[in-house]
């Protein structure tokens, strides 16, 4: 029961402007670390909490940085109760909103294209096989 009050209150304090606060307490990280609460409780405090911290800009970067979208997908397909999948769709949503959000996309896509090219580059190398040995000195001009 101590558990919920606490978790009542960062969710009535995030929806009430109170989001740096939270933040400041580490209140996100709890709860981004209760979504995956087996007390169905537990986690629509969770998720609620989420949902109020993903209509702040600057708490963005944090939910993203803990990958709570990917604990909210996960809710949204997987928990029975209708209030967690409702408030797991609205988080997602004002994460996938934020201009955040399109940034960390862009930027594991680039990372992802530049890691198929180095792969594709060593199994092109590896194709050719190992490099003919040169002599030290081959082609320079005589002096």
């Amino acid at each position: 029961r101590v558990l919920y009050f606490g978790l009542s209150i960062l969710v009535n304090l995030a929806d009430m402007g109170g989001a740096d606060l939270v933040l400041l307490h580490r209140g996100g990280d709890l709860l981004v670390e209760m979504l995956s609460a087996m007390d169905e409780n537990v986690a629509y405090y969770a998720v609620a909490g989420v949902q109020n911290l993903s209509c702040y800009p600057d708490c963005i970067n944090l939910l993203l940085d803990l990958r709570a979208d990917e604990e909210l997908k996960r809710l949204l397909t997987q928990s029975p109760s209708e209030h967690v999948q409702q408030s797991s769709a609205g988080a997602l949503a004002n994460i996938r909103a934020s201009t955040q959000y399109a940034a960390r996309l862009a930027a594991e896509e680039k990372a992802e294209r530049e890691r198929a090219a180095r792969e594709a580059a060593r199994q092109q190398a590896e194709a050719r096989g190992p490099a003919a040995p040169t002599e030290v000195g081959a082609g320079a001009p005589a002096v």
